[in-house]
């Protein structure tokens, strides 16, 4: 997934009040996550946004989509996660759902510091034994 090792996910409604806060840390391993929703106001304008909340990025979004009365029936895909959220958007509360950390894959070389520390040891000595 192009060096993303996880993501958060926010349903954010264009009219009103702004961002359900639905999984932060997901991995990038998770393909499939229910989310139920429980007393969501209803409308034709909702998105999902899959963000890196502590830097700011977006990623991506989804396509606007609808929620509608809870008289219509889902099938919940029962080898995912499920997350609930309910209530009107509100930017103020915490995810409904946190994964475990995920390392962020940056490579551990110590070569270029060790390589660093050398040079630097080396410039010193060097510096000390021409004033000598």
């Amino acid at each position: 997934m192009d060096g993303i090792n996880s993501f958060d996910i926010e349903m954010n409604r264009m009219n009103g009040d702004g961002l359900h806060f639905l999984a932060r840390n997901v991995p990038n391993t998770v393909h499939s996550l229910n989310v139920f929703l429980q007393d969501v106001p209803p409308g034709d304008d909702y998105f999902l946004l899959f963000v890196n909340s502590t830097h700011g990025v977006l990623h991506t979004t989804s396509k606007r989509f609808s929620v509608v009365s809870s008289d219509s029936g889902a099938a919940p895909d029962s080898n995912a996660p499920t997350v609930t959220i309910s209530g009107a958007p509100n930017p103020s509360q915490a995810f409904a759902t946190t994964y475990a950390a995920v390392p962020n894959g940056a490579p551990h070389d110590i070569g270029v510091p060790l390589l660093g520390m050398a040079a630097l040891v080396f410039g010193g000595i060097f510096g000390v034994l021409c004033t000598l």
